[in-house]
């Protein structure tokens, strides 16, 4: 009687990730065998020990597919430079997946104060030039980014763009008049929180992600969020704490728990992923570890720097 393995542990013997036995199943590189009751794929285990030398292979041809139609990308790079002026220079429909972590334009208030919990040091709204804006300044850089973005990513590709009540909603209105259909909102509860040092507001304990596409299909690894959620579906508040997923270098930047649940759910291996406002790489470094090309701008040469010897050392 021969034995049958799930996905993940199928996987797990060939070395790749789960995502890549599916993709290999939809193209009929390796055929999965279907459970009657649930429809979830199992493998033959002497089929899966006997590629065991060839998954290389496979992968290998499957990636050849796809990089002759991204060859003009500067492909697991990252670009110092404006981004708007960066997106220019890529070729249309060439994109998979966008991760955009834009400046907030909460710079304007110049508030600062000592707080305990962050040792002592200042606890400052000013994040730096590249969030300062003026007048109908950020509307007009929002539409700018948002429009390359669209132009940039494939009919079934999709974006994901960060913000909080400051600008979500200006977000979300210019992506819908541009066209992009919405598909989710995620909140990122960050269960330590700052509190709300003036006592006159409820505490802004989280940050909002809207997901979306630009054609008619998408990309959506729902069985992986299931099993990433113990055999429940994955729901659109996720909660955890600031300080989970280890230092920060950028004033904004996101924990990798984040991006890989981002990665993993919306895009396949060997796809483009790109962030045009890459900081400290965090979108490149996850990227790459989940088997992704990664391409990345960033306008501010401190930052440009140490997320360049950020991903060396991790690669």
């Amino acid at each position: 009687m021969k034995k049958l393995l799930t996905t993940k542990a199928a996987a797990k013997i060939l070395g790749v990730h789960p995502v890549t036995l599916r993709r290999w199943d939809r193209s009929g590189k390796l055929k999965a065998i279907r459970n009657r009751f649930n429809n979830y794929r199992l493998y033959n285990e002497s089929e899966i020990k006997e590629l065991m030398i060839t998954p290389t292979k496979i992968f290998m041809e499957d990636m050849d597919e796809k990089q002759n139609k991204v060859n003009k990308l500067p492909l697991n790079q990252i670009i110092l430079g404006d981004t708007i002026k960066e997106m220019k220079k890529f070729p249309s429909a060439s994109i998979d997946l966008i991760f955009a972590d834009p400046p907030y334009n909460l710079s304007q208030s110049n508030f600062k104060i000592k707080f305990i919990k962050s040792g002592g040091k200042d606890l400052d709204t000013n994040k730096g030039r590249w969030d300062e804006f003026k007048g109908n300044d950020f509307e007009t850089f929002t539409q700018k980014w948002l429009k390359e973005c669209f132009r940039l990513l494939k009919e079934k590709g999709s974006i994901w763009v960060a913000g909080t009540y400051h600008n979500i909603y200006l977000t979300g209105y210019l992506m819908r008049k541009m066209g992009f259909e919405i598909l989710n909102e995620i909140l990122w509860h960050k269960s330590d929180a700052t509190p709300n040092l003036s006592c006159t507001r409820f505490v802004a304990d989280h940050e909002n992600f809207i997901w979306a596409r630009k054609g008619k299909k998408h990309t959506f690894n729902y069985n992986i969020m299931k099993e990433m959620n113990n055999g429940k579906q994955m729901r659109s508040l996720w909660t955890r704490g600031k300080t989970a997923g280890g230092k920060k270098i950028h004033p904004t930047q996101k924990p990798e728990w984040l991006l890989e649940r981002i990665i993993l759910s919306t895009s396949n291996e060997g796809e483009v992923v790109f962030d045009p406002f890459i900081g400290s790489g965090t979108t490149a470094v996850v990227a790459k570890r989940l088997n992704r090309n990664y391409i990345g701008t960033e306008i501010d040469k401190k930052y440009y720097k140490q997320a360049v010897i950020r991903i060396n050392k991790r690669i």
